[in-house]
């Protein structure tokens, strides 16, 4: 057995462990970073000193000792979590040295189309994670299967479900049969090891294999200095530092959030200061002041940015076009597959740079041929009145009167987000299905849990980012490549 001291790759240290030990099935380490270990073939939990390799101290689930074929140890909400290869889950305090504890037992039905090896905790989401090594019948599929173990039970939360081929071609094997897994703190990955194929797999939460989302070209079509120029210009206080550390605090509580269904309304409905009056606002008032011409004012106030991109005796839109324009240019110049996402008003400014490179005499020759695979808007404004009317290309009849370069659209708007009040954009944008400019457009209602300030704050770019809906498009996306 080996370990690392402080993270050093190179300072490693190597000891044999007593015969008694020869079986171990399972590590884990507690929050107070002591090392357990559990045998395949009985209940008994030993504390190693990952300094020397001595026992410290051991104790027992049950007396007489529960007997089983142990594949996995967890620490969890202080408790001790025992898994056995058939799909049952074993739960004590811990104990003293030589003691033999009451436990609990629990019987996940995963056994029955399952050989289990391998148990880790998730911590941020206070969840179990239970590794399918290998499946009963020929589904060439890889199974995680994640479990609550909250409010003193254990409560089935998803299965991770990863096509084996997706993951197989990447370590040059057909298969891939898990012995181990571990939670990486910092990113909340998945580290598979899998003995037989002498491989490590790293997973994101939603099952995607961390090398296809690390090893993507990224590119920001970045602008906000402009806005924030225009902004103090005119006479609006940007504090940096304090913005920039709200929203850390933000999607800090977002993360501790974990369990997918929490993302729902009963959690929204107590979010602080939490009010549809903007959107209600937005939906009643938004067709009259827009028919009476001063819907336009009225966003000004709200979003003098998106004001500014409107006027056409300043340059402000152009300049912002151009730095988005070089971003999407510069991605689409390859054969590689491109997902672009866009919030807020940002998507205006996507929309009309794609409308350019569509129909633009200036840059349609240049850009033929290339497309967008997947355009994921969130929180976009594209079906409001007023905004509708001042879309580039809005005069123009016929296929110029729609962008042509996005092959799918996916649209994602969060309730009382009075920016994208009008949330279904497959209605407006119809004519783009019946002309085939587009293989289709989707819509998606979310609920959007972010913070700012102590208040709720349903068009924050981090609340629609870290949603499980943007993650499953995003997901879902990368495993079809």
């Amino acid at each position: 057995m080996a370990a690392a001291e402080s993270h050093d790759q190179d300072a490693f240290k190597q000891w044999k462990l007593p015969k008694k030990l020869r079986e171990i099935s399972g590590l884990a380490l507690t929050p107070d970073e002591r090392l357990l270990a559990v045998t395949d073939e009985k209940a008994i939990v030993y504390e190693l000193d990952y300094q020397d390799g001595r026992i410290i101290k051991s104790f027992a689930f049950g007396d007489p000792v529960v007997r089983a074929d142990f594949e996995g140890i967890a620490v969890l909400q202080d408790k001790i979590w025992l898994m056995t290869s058939d799909g049952l889950l074993f739960v004590a305090v811990e104990g003293r040295d030589g003691r033999h504890v009451r436990y609990k037992k629990y019987d996940t039905g995963h056994g029955d189309y399952c050989e289990l090896e391998g148990l880790a905790q998730d911590r941020a989401a206070e969840t179990l994670i239970l590794a399918c090594k290998q499946a009963k019948s020929k589904n060439n599929e890889l199974m995680l299967f994640e479990w609550s173990a909250s409010n003193g039970g254990i409560e089935h939360v998803r299965d991770v479900i990863v096509p084996e081929r997706s993951i197989a071609g990447m370590i040059d094997k057909k298969r891939i049969n898990p012995s181990g897994i571990a939670i990486d703190p910092q990113t909340g990955e998945r580290v598979l090891v899998a003995a037989r194929q002498r491989a490590v797999v790293r997973l994101t939460a939603d099952g995607v294999l961390s090398d296809l989302f690390h090893g993507m070209h990224k590119r920001i079509g970045y602008y906000g200095d402009i806005s924030n120029e225009f902004l103090e210009e005119a006479g609006q206080r940007y504090d940096e530092k304090l913005d920039v550390g709200d929203r850390r605090n933000a999607l800090q509580k977002l993360r501790a959030i974990g369990k997918r269904k929490n993302f729902g309304v009963s959690r929204y409905d107590r979010l602080p200061g939490k009010t549809a009056l903007s959107e209600f606002a937005a939906d009643v008032a938004g067709p009259l002041l827009g028919s009476l011409g001063l819907s336009k004012k009225v966003i000004s106030n709200i979003a003098p940015d998106l004001g500014e991109y409107w006027n056409e005796k300043s340059d402000f839109a152009s300049r912002i076009r151009d730095r988005v324009r070089a971003a999407i240019c510069e991605a689409t110049d390859g054969d590689s597959r491109v997902i672009l996402i866009s919030h807020g008003t940002g998507c205006i400014v996507a929309y009309d740079v794609l409308w350019q490179l569509s129909n633009d005499p200036e840059y349609k020759e240049p850009f033929a041929g290339r497309k967008i695979d997947l355009w994921l808007t969130l929180g976009a404004p594209l079906g409001d009145t007023t905004a509708s009317r001042r879309l580039l290309g809005v005069g123009q009849k016929g296929l110029e009167r729609f962008p042509s370069n996005i092959v799918s659209w996916h649209n994602v708007s969060a309730e009382d987000d009075y920016m994208s009040h009008d949330n279904t954009l497959a209605d407006d944008f119809k004519q783009m299905l019946k002309q085939k400019q587009v293989s289709c457009i989707r819509d998606y209602r979310i609920y959007n849990l972010a913070v700012h300030y102590g208040k709720s704050n349903p068009q924050s770019s981090v609340g629609y980012l870290i949603s499980p809906r943007v993650a499953q498009i995003v997901s879902e996306w990368l495993q079809q490549g």
